[in-house]
């Protein structure tokens, strides 16, 4: 920027990465899974960059943070769905997390696990457990599939013209009513 102050946000044709590692992007919204990725770029955690959890527009509520989960699935009709069930399995123990979170400095999946150590993801994982912060379910995991999808067009039509908010939200209604009449 001309002023010298940095971009919050995307930089048009480029990734926000690229722009973050040469300073010119002051903050990226981002989960604690691209951690690695950054330092991956060249930039030292700790020093080059950190993170922190958004406070909430209102003061007065308690402290929250999105999560979204990965989820393995083993089909009921697999041809080696047994073997699938047995590497699901190690997948989930401790020592499989326990070494995926030493490897990528990630959240552990199994809570017997260790967090990072010296990591910024695991000071800020402490963090939200230590303070007690509501975990809210990332908006494809707390939607059922048929209303995310139709939802998400919905939303591209707001995005793409604001002025649509009424047509979008009395869609969206219709959507939600239409799935929710079958359940």
């Amino acid at each position: 920027m001309d002023d010298g102050s940095a971009n919050i946000g995307f930089t048009t044709g480029e990734s926000n990465l690229q722009s973050f590692v040469r300073g010119e992007t002051a903050h990226i919204l981002i989960g604690t899974w691209f951690a690695e990725t950054v330092n991956e770029a060249g930039l030292q955690e700790g020093k080059d960059w950190g993170m922190f959890v958004m406070p909430n527009r209102n003061p007065d509520l308690p402290p929250a943070v999105i999560v979204e989960t990965g989820p393995i699935l083993v089909a009921k009709n697999s041809r080696n769905r047994e073997a699938a069930l047995k590497a699901a399995d190690f997948w989930m123990s401790q020592a499989a997390s326990q070494k995926w979170t030493d490897e990528r400095g990630g959240i552990p999946h199994n809570n017997l696990a260790s967090l990072p150590a010296s990591k910024v993801v695991g000071q800020i994982t402490d963090q939200i457990i230590s303070g007690n912060y509501r975990q809210i379910n990332r908006f494809w995991e707390a939607t059922p599939t048929p209303i995310a999808e139709s939802a998400v067009d919905e939303i591209a039509k707001f995005v793409l013209d604001p002025s649509s908010y009424r047509s979008v939200m009395e869609n969206l209604q219709k959507i939600a009513d239409s799935y929710w009449s079958s359940q």
